[in-house]
């Protein structure tokens, strides 16, 4: 079950980051990238806790 829980936290991580670097692309600032990223982690964290 441990492993299970990695490889679902490293695709939640790997995704976050492609979803930033694709706001990143659109609107070409990396502020509104990172805050998208950090806005995902707060929700794939509840997602895994909850």
């Amino acid at each position: 079950m441990e492993g299970f829980f990695f490889i679902l936290i490293g695709f939640l991580i790997v995704g976050a980051n492609v979803i930033g670097f694709v706001f990143y692309k659109k609107k070409k600032n990396l502020y509104n990238a990172a805050f998208i990223i950090l806005l995902l982690a707060g929700v794939f964290g509840v997602y895994l806790v909850g």
